[in-house]
């Protein structure tokens, strides 16, 4: 059973990216995905931590959304409004 446990975490966490953790000039965290895209630390609970983008494009603020458990997003919603940053 444990074992059976151990392939089900490992399997699961597999389909999650790594994101990058970094902060911004004034030091608050920052998150960074694999295709480039930085998002600023929004809320956090014991659990999860939920990121929002922060840039504006073309006058339009971008409503990109991700949330981490650890080091790996866990779940994104919106699509962004720009190129990726890096």
């Amino acid at each position: 059973v444990d074992c059976v446990k151990k392939f089900f975490s490992l399997s699961v966490l597999d389909k999650f990216e790594i994101g990058r953790f970094t902060t911004n000039l004034n030091g608050n965290p920052q998150l960074v995905d694999m295709a480039g895209f930085v998002y600023s630390k929004h809320r956090a609970n014991s659990t999860y931590i939920q990121w929002r983008c922060q840039k504006v494009y073309e006058g339009r603020k971008c409503t990109a959304r991700a949330t981490t458990e650890g080091n790996y997003i866990i779940f994104r919603s919106n699509e962004h409004r720009h190129p990726p940053l890096y």
